[in-house]
C-alpha cells in the first residue's frame, strides 16, 4: 500500500468484526516496535498482545466501565486483539548514564521532557499505521 494510502485509512474506530487476526499479520504490526523512535536508543518499550477470549474480556471489564456509564457501547470487548503499550522507563535511565550520555559533571541529564511518554505516543502511531497498513482498524 502506498504510504498516502495507509494514512488515509487510518482512523479511530469503535466496532470491530470478531474475525481473529493471523498470527503473521500481528507479527508484521507489532514489528514497528523495532523501528520506532527511543531517545538514545533506550529501547524501553514492551508490546504485550492478548488474543485470548476470556483475557479481553477481563480487561474490557476493567476499561469499559466509564464508556459504558456514559451510554456508549463496549468496545474494547468487541476488538479481536488488544496490544498493550507498556514503557519501562529504567531503560532510559539505564541508557543515560552510559559515558557517552552523561553531562559535562558526570551525571545522567535533566530530563526536559519524559521521552519514554514522548517515545510511547511515536509509538502508538506506528502501530496504528502498520495495523492500517495490513486493512485493520484501531482504536484508543
Amino acid at each position: 500500500m502506498d504510504f498516502t494510502e495507509v494514512l488515509k485509512a487510518r482512523h479511530m474506530v469503535r466496532r470491530y468484526l470478531p474475525d481473529p487476526v493471523d498470527t503473521e499479520t500481528l507479527t508484521r504490526v507489532v514489528k514497528v516496535v523495532h523501528r520506532a523512535p527511543s531517545a538514545g536508543f533506550s529501547q524501553g518499550h514492551r508490546l504485550v498482545v492478548v488474543t485470548d477470549n476470556e483475557l479481553r474480556g477481563r480487561i474490557a471489564d476493567l476499561f469499559e466501565e466509564p464508556y459504558a456509564t456514559s451510554g456508549f457501547p463496549d468496545w474494547v470487548r468487541q476488538a479481536p486483539v488488544l496490544i498493550a503499550l507498556c514503557v519501562r522507563e529504567e531503560s532510559y535511565h539505564e541508557r543515560y548514564r552510559q559515558p557517552d550520555k552523561l553531562d559535562d559533571d558526570g551525571n545522567e541529564i535533566e530530563w526536559p521532557v519524559p521521552y519514554w511518554w514522548f517515545d510511547s505516543g511515536s509509538l502508538l502511531t506506528l502501530l496504528q499505521l502498520a495495523a492500517a497498513n495490513e486493512g485493520l482498524a484501531t482504536g484508543f
